[in-house]
């Protein structure tokens, strides 16, 4: 019987030996969640837009296609026109250190969330680095369902 399975175990092994890693969704428009009245802050939003883009990467057109990382979203509070906006980072950039000592500085931006955001994200995702990270892209009117909440 080990002769006839031996091949199946085989596949077996190699599938367990490398595990496939899943697809993140990113769908690039301001989704219905996303546009919700922020008053002081809401904790719930954050982490809702940082389970949508913490993590991913993006190219800054506007600085020779350079790749920036999302590492978290920071809250901006400006009269009549209060906001999270996407706090991203090249490699360089210390988390132990304040984002404002000199060391840290010209390795962080805030990205304010909006279509510029989004085609950034898109130049990258379209690049050959980016098709390795395993970031499905969808556009709006693509076949893809909005989380509501």
């Amino acid at each position: 019987m080990d002769a006839y399975c031996k091949e199946i175990q085989m596949s077996l092994e190699e599938e367990i030996a490398e595990p496939e890693e899943p697809v993140r969704i990113l769908r690039l428009w301001k989704e219905k969640w996303e546009l919700k009245k922020i008053g002081q802050g809401n904790q719930l939003l954050e982490a809702h837009l940082m389970s949508k883009y913490g993590g991913l990467k993006f190219c800054d057109i506007d600085e020779g296609n350079r790749v920036m990382t999302v590492i978290k979203v920071v809250f901006v509070k400006q009269r009549g026109k209060n906001a999270y906006h996407a706090f991203a980072a090249l490699p360089g950039y210390d988390p132990t250190i304040g984002d404002h000592e000199p060391a840290n500085d010209p390795y962080w931006q805030p990205w304010e969330i909006n279509e510029d955001l989004h085609d950034c994200m898109r130049t990258y995702y379209e690049t050959e680095e980016g098709k390795g990270d395993n970031v499905k892209v969808f556009n709006k009117g693509d076949d893809c369902q909005s989380e509501e909440e």
